[in-house]
């Protein structure tokens, strides 16, 4: 607002006059405040009472006052002044508008005052005073929350949606009432219920502006519902438990029981389980059983209708492999005393310690009582022949219950021995074959003996009908025959048995012999072999038999190739018995060599020679070594000083060998030819001079008639062939220059080159 001003009104035929008292006394003059308060404003709010009071060096004798709200003019006459102050040694009087002045509309408003003065001075007998008074609509208030939601959840409250609404003014203050008895001055606070019961509270906000005006309060209903608290049982095996360590085992249901509670006002409508397996489930109360052994984490949340969530309860269920249920079946017949069935059950550790009872149940429910035992081993008294299913129930401490049924026979007493002598050969290398063929009327043979010439040679604890037995005999050479008597002894429990004897005749069998056989070489020859045979004079004959093998022993290596073979030596008698023995013949490979043909050289030359070898780590040998670079290489260089026969030998690392020759003439003296005929016909198309090239450093030259070099070569690998720089020479006659070098004298003469 601005200044104020102040009128002097005179009285008859004083004239009226109005000044502008100026707004450095504004502030003492006209002073608004809020009612009941001294707290000064500058502004007021809408709605929001505010008190008016002036400050006047006089006691008037009226005041007519005027707040520009279209209520009128207030008169006081004579105004009661409610205190004084000295001002800069002025006492003033203060006086106050008689009521509290509430704006309903956000305007400019002027305050006016007109005092009536006690006497009249050079200004008039009346003044009136004025000041203008801005009034600023409130501010809104908005809360933003989520209204539903669940005890000690914390809960964001927001008034950013609330305004000041004048212009250049900020919201500077809040007032939050969460109404639980806690409160809050922050713009976006967080707040956490806590209830045992759902709850609705009432929250309300008061916003103020920097103007210093504040917002009605709003009020928004925010319900709290009851957090539920996860709980829950676990039964198998009928054992409940309430500990959070849990032990059990594989493949055993266990049936997780809910126990969650919740206050008034809820209810708990979803399960969260989580087995730890990688399995879940949704149901109140599910079922549930381990495939594997291990720790596994089991976890329950639970969720209301109000949406409200548990904390997470987990409890550590060990589960363990079963327990390993097995017993022994006894054999057993009728006139037997006490059937023992031995208990070999273990925990799943393999031990016994961590089993806590046994229920046996010996399936024959006549004998009453004694049907059953709980002792470890089960013991029990069996008075007729047939089948009985055995049953043990075995527990361990984690409550785990393992059954094992199996079926047990009691059986007859009066077993019958009997068997078949199975062969057709009766030599004594062969093995004898038996066939049992005792019976029982009811049950099984549980066990038989087998007895030779009265000597036990065979219990079988296990046997089967028609099973079949084969023996071996003792060895039995020479020309007489010998009889052997069996006998068999069957069982059909501890007591009950039966027996029966056979005699059978057994012919003697060659006793022969095959020693070791010496290794070979595929190059060797033919071989006679004579480690067969026989050395108990039986009347008969051996033969051999194998690849690359005649039936008298003769061996062809060559024929057989490298490798190992198998001779086979065979005796047979004049009683149709035979005897067989193999031993193994070692053929080496042997290598392959080749010196080479013919090979001349001139005089005082060299030349390498062409052998080809192969074979496994061969050696190499040349005789004799005279004229030779060296003696143990494959290709020496021979430079022979006359006409010399070389051997070479090739050897294997496993001693095979074999020997190659070859002839090296030595000639005299370079022979160059005459004449060639360079035509393309593949005849003396070159000019060769025999055996130059065992001269190394040879050097040829070549001229026509006028003296002019047309060929020119060391060594003479490449012979002249007629063409100089690549172009036919002319038919004529040449002339050639040959060093041979190597000591030897140089050579010259015509050529004739002919087309």
């Amino acid at each position: 607002s601005g200044g104020f001003s102040a009128i002097a009104y005179g009285y008859g035929n004083v004239e009226s006059y109005a000044y502008l008292a100026g707004a450095n006394i504004q502030d003492f003059t006209f002073q608004p405040e809020l009612t009941g308060t001294t707290q000064g404003v500058t502004n007021g709010c809408v709605g929001l009472p505010i008190s008016l009071k002036i400050n006047l060096p006089y006691k008037p004798t009226k005041l007519v006052w005027n707040v520009g709200d279209g209520s009128g003019n207030t008169t006081e006459a004579p105004p009661i002044p409610k205190d004084s102050l000295i001002r800069n040694g002025v006492v003033f009087y203060t006086f106050v508008y008689p009521k509290p002045i509430v704006y309903t509309l956000p305007n400019d408003y002027t305050f006016r005052v007109v005092s009536t003065k006690p006497s009249a001075d050079n200004c008039g007998a009346t003044e009136e005073l004025s000041v203008d008074f801005t009034v600023d609509p409130l501010p809104t208030a908005v809360i933003a929350a989520n209204l539903t939601s669940c005890s000690a959840q914390e809960v964001t409250f927001s008034a950013a949606s609330s305004v000041a609404n004048v212009s250049g003014k900020t919201l500077t203050k809040w007032i939050w009432d969460f109404g639980d008895g806690n409160f809050s001055s922050l713009q976006n606070p967080k707040h956490t219920y806590s209830v045992a019961n759902a709850t609705t509270f009432k929250v309300t906000l008061s916003v103020g502006a920097d103007n210093g005006c504040f917002s009605d309060v709003v009020t928004s209903n925010i319900a709290i519902g009851p957090q539920p608290v996860a709980v829950f049982n676990s039964t198998f095996n009928g054992i409940t438990s309430v500990n959070s360590n849990i032990n059990s085992c594989i493949n055993t249901a266990i049936t997780f029981q809910d126990k969650s509670t919740i206050g008034g006002g809820a209810t708990i409508t979803e399960w969260l389980w989580d087995f730890g397996d990688k399995t879940s489930s949704t149901s109140q109360s599910p079922v549930h059983s381990y495939t594997s052994a291990g720790i596994y984490m089991v976890s329950l949340i639970v969720k209301s209708d109000t949406g409200c969530e548990s904390l997470l309860l987990t409890k550590t269920f060990n589960i363990t492999d079963l327990p390993i249920n097995d017993f022994t079946l006894p054999e057993v017949c009728a006139k037997d005393g006490i059937a023992i069935f031995k208990n070999l059950s273990t925990d799943y550790d393999k031990q016994i310690t961590g089993l806590t009872s046994y229920l046996w149940d010996f399936g024959e429910p006549a004998s009453g009582a004694l049907n059953t035992s709980t002792a470890i081993d089960g013991n029990h008294k069996y008075n007729t022949p047939g089948t009985y299913k055995v049953v043990l129930t075995i527990k361990n401490t984690n409550g785990c219950v393992v059954v094992l049924e199996k079926v047990f026979t009691v059986n007859d007493s009066s077993p019958i021995a009997n068997f078949e002598v199975l062969n057709t050969n009766f030599c004594s290398n062969k093995a004898l074959v038996l066939k049992n063929t005792s019976r029982v009327d009811i049950g099984t043979i549980s066990r038989l003996e087998w007895y030779m010439d009265g000597v036990k040679i065979l219990t079988d604890d296990d046997p089967l009908p028609d099973k079949k037995y084969a023996f071996a005999l003792p060895s039995l050479g020479g020309n007489t025959d010998k009889i052997y008597d069996f006998r068999l002894i069957v069982y059909s429990g501890v007591t009950c048995s039966n027996e029966i004897s056979k005699k059978v005749t057994i012919k003697p069998s060659p006793q022969i012999s095959f020693t070791a056989l010496t290794p070979i070489c595929e190059n060797d020859g033919d071989v006679k072999i004579v480690q067969g045979q026989e050395s108990s004079s039986q009347n008969g004959s051996g033969v051999y038999s194998g690849k690359a093998i005649s039936a008298d022993g003769t061996f062809d290596p060559k024929l057989a190739g490298p490798g190992i073979h198998t001779i086979t030596y065979t005796f047979i008698s004049l009683n149709g018995c035979d005897s067989v023995l193999t031993q193994d013949m070692m053929v080496f490979e042997s290598p392959l060599a080749d010196a080479g043909p013919l090979i001349y050289i001139l005089s005082g030359g060299q030349i390498k020679i062409p052998a080809k070898a192969s074979g496994k780590k061969i050696t190499y040998k040349w005789t004799p070594s005279l004229g030779l670079d060296y003696d143990d290489v494959l290709n020496p260089i021979a430079s022979p000083a006359e006409d010399t026969e070389y051997i070479l030998t090739v050897t294997t690392d496993e001693g095979c060998e074999v020997k190659t020759k070859i002839m090296i003439k030595v000639l005299g003296e370079v022979h160059p030819p005459t004449s060639f005929s360079p035509n393309g016909d593949g005849i003396n198309d070159v000019w060769h001079i025999l055996l130059l090239d065992s001269y190394p450093d040879n050097m040829v030259e070549i001229f026509n008639r006028a003296g002019q070099k047309i060929f020119e070569s060391k060594g003479y690998k490449i012979p002249f062939d007629g063409n100089f720089q690549n172009k036919p020479l002319p038919v004529g006659v040449y002339y050639y220059i040959i060093a041979p070098k190597s000591g030897r004298k140089t050579v010259t003469g015509s050529l004739t080159l002919i087309r």
